[in-house]
């Protein structure tokens, strides 16, 4: 049992390690091409910036939490280990970063609506200084929320014990608030906002499609030209549908395993 619980052990750790280092890597490229190339600082780009830097930190704090040995809880020093405890056993970063991560998923989301339903307006408001708001929304948010694995810990004979909650009916809300702020909210808008995105670029090609129509006169038959751009237009708005699906179906399949009772 003890070899199979090292064995255990060390898989998931290797797990984590891969993973780690993947995000760390991964995520740097992106921010040194984001940062270096001038043309890609605008609003997605921004946002993309946003999102790779937090999840730059969470691969960071996943080797730091996850691999990395925990530090002990000292026992002549009572600050230094509620500290220790509340934030660095609880995985207070962690967890705060990777809540702020699917938010920011979820304004890149409303940024893409926003720039296809309403492209007049969005350029017009591309430069607003509400811009540094947006991207500190998911990290205050993120910290802000998980404050509860900090305020519901404690040392005692110099032991940390997480997720000490006064009764039950506060750890069921806790656990309904991260079911809705996690899972609920993100999920419901990334499907709103890709469905108002697959009818607003259907609107837009059919009209577009009756107004070549109308142009081309009795220059061109209808049927020379309208068979491959109908085709073009049945396919992008199947990718489109496609995208939306699989975002959701992804979204869901990673963060619905996490939405259990908190412990």
């Amino acid at each position: 049992m003890n070899e199979k619980t090292a064995l255990s052990d060390v898989t998931i750790s290797t797990v984590y390690t891969v993973m780690g280092l993947l995000g760390v890597i991964g995520n740097t490229l992106v921010l040194v091409v984001i940062i270096v190339v001038r043309d890609l600082h605008d609003v997605a780009n921004v946002l993309i910036g946003n999102q790779s830097l937090i999840d730059l930190l969470t691969s960071l704090l996943l080797l730091a939490s996850f691999v990395a040995p925990l530090p002990s809880i000292p026992t002549n020093n009572p600050i230094l280990a509620r500290f220790l405890c509340a934030f660095w056993h609880s995985k207070y970063p962690f967890w705060s970063l990777i809540v702020a991560s699917s938010l920011n998923l979820t304004l890149m989301t409303l940024e893409r609506y926003y720039a296809i339903v309403f492209p007049l307006h969005y350029h017009s408001r591309t430069k607003s200084t509400k811009l540094a708001c947006i991207v500190a929304l998911p990290w205050l948010l993120g910290f802000a929320y998980h404050q509860f694995l900090a305020w519901f810990s404690k040392v005692e004979q110099n032991q940390c014990h997480l997720f000490v909650f006064p009764n039950i009916a506060s750890r069921t809300g806790l656990t309904f608030g991260a079911t809705f702020l996690e899972l609920f909210v993100p999920t419901i808008v990334i499907i709103y906002v890709y469905i108002a995105v697959y009818i607003k670029l259907k609107i837009t090609m059919t009209q577009q499609f009756k107004d070549s129509g109308k142009s081309s006169g009795s220059q061109i038959t209808s049927s020379d030209t309208s068979a491959p751009n109908t085709n073009n237009r049945i396919r992008a708005r199947r990718n489109v549908l496609k995208m939306m699906l699989i975002v959701s179906a992804c979204f869901v399949i990673c963060w619905l395993p996490n939405q259990g009772p908190v412990a």
